[in-house]
């Protein structure tokens, strides 16, 4: 399976994004029937109505994914209890966007990187299960250089397509500033908050901030390839989310956290070549 890291670093990946994975299926749930202009997940192309879901159904399944998650983080019942919990994770969230008249992808990122995680387990099947019957899991757990290696590739091509949109759609155009100080105004962010109203009034900063976040987003899949390039990466993403919440209440939590774990803590602690 390629070059093998402790496993220490694999378990915190594992239980962190456990921990955000619940904070998206348990905080809310389904959403109010309504209007779609199109199908948001897998499910809804199933042909599967979920408003006829019942409401103690849906809560039935999300005590089921708190019970799979945390027999997951504990190692036990694995990889039954991965499968479980990813699986009814991804049930879950189906639910959620198939009852929502829009796209809320905040749990995208999280949703793969659960999979990228199942899918370890699966493969390293075997050798868990020969481990925990000889009560030695953690030395089965070594984490393979292939999974924090999939997960930055992930994250990073996610803001990478992300920026190769904004250009494909709108052209450099898109980081003039105009939009950014139009969004702050109609939002009511530059009169709630000092730092909106900072950069409503400032066209020469919308525009270096519009900038930056377009050559960021673009760039992000290049910075990865080294540790320095990675981190600030990470770093800047994660104050960019900050930023956003701050200003327009989108709180893109899962990223923020994912990006902490996989572009910052990994590459600070991966031994060096």
């Amino acid at each position: 399976m390629g070059e093998r890291i402790p496993a220490r670093p694999g378990l915190v990946a594992l239980r962190v994004t456990l921990v955000v994975a619940g904070y998206y299926a348990l905080v809310s749930g389904m959403h109010d029937c309504g209007p779609r202009l199109h199908y948001l997940s897998v499910l809804g192309l199933s042909g599967i109505e979920p408003c006829v879901v019942p409401r103690i159904g849906f809560s039935l399944l999300q005590v089921l994914f708190a019970l799979a998650a945390v027999l997951w983080a504990l190692q036990k019942a694995v990889p039954y209890s991965a499968w479980a919990a990813t699986g009814l994770f991804v049930l879950i969230e189906s639910l959620r966007q198939e009852t929502s008249h829009y796209s809320d992808h905040q749990p995208y990122t999280v949703t793969m990187v659960l999979v990228l995680l199942c899918a370890w387990y699966q493969i390293e099947r075997r050798a868990i299960r020969i481990a925990a019957s000889e009560r030695r899991l953690a030395e089965a757990l070594v984490l393979p250089r292939w999974v924090p290696a999939l997960a930055i590739f992930y994250l990073a091509l996610t803001y990478t397509l992300s920026g190769v949109d904004k250009l494909v759609h709108s052209g450099p155009s898109w980081a003039d500033g105009t939009a950014l100080r139009m969004w702050l105004v109609h939002s009511g962010a530059a009169e709630r908050s000092t730092l909106g109203g900072w950069i409503a009034a400032s066209p020469r900063v919308a525009f270096l901030l519009q900038t930056t976040t377009l050559a960021v987003e673009t760039l992000a899949l290049l910075a990865t390839r080294t540790r320095i390039t990675s981190v600030l990466l990470g770093v800047t993403l994660i104050g960019m989310h900050l930023a956003t919440w701050h200003l327009f209440s989108v709180h893109f939590f899962g990223n923020m956290v994912l990006c902490a774990v996989f572009l910052v803590w990994y590459p600070l602690r991966r031994p060096r070549a």
